[in-house]
């Protein structure tokens, strides 16, 4: 087969395909200021979130704590219906579960290694992640 015919085809062939199936739509990211809780405390952990939200409703990014006990944390997690689980950690995991609403994740946490119960939120720290 020549170059020319291999381009005719190549053109015929996205010609016919959806645009959808030639190009997945880019994954998003999302730059978050949180709150950690503990249940019987008032004084909040705090620090920021940097989360990338892919199409098929897979969450990764990191986590930022303000008192700079570490330069950044890795995160994991999904998104389903507005339902999130998120994954703060790796050694001493923190576990999320809440619901994503108007750009707002609102939930509570737990941290596996000691137990502690949190109240957990995160709010956009930017005005173009409201829109999410």
């Amino acid at each position: 087969m020549s170059f020319a015919g291999l381009a005719r085809g190549l053109v015929l062939a996205a010609a016919v395909l959806p645009l959808s199936a030639i190009a997945a739509p880019a994954p998003s990211v999302v730059h978050y200021a949180t709150s950690l809780t503990p249940l019987h405390e008032n004084a909040p952990y705090t620090g920021s979130l940097e989360l990338t939200y892919a199409p098929d409703g897979t969450i990764h990014g990191y986590y930022f704590p303000s008192d700079y006990s570490a330069m950044f944390v890795p995160v994991v997690g999904g998104l389903s219906d507005g339902n999130i689980w998120l994954e703060i950690g790796t050694d001493n995991v923190v576990r999320v579960q809440g619901h994503l609403h108007d750009g707002v994740i609102d939930g509570g946490a737990i941290g596996q290694t000691e137990s502690t119960s949190y109240a957990f939120t995160a709010s956009p720290a930017d005005a173009g992640a409201a829109a999410r």
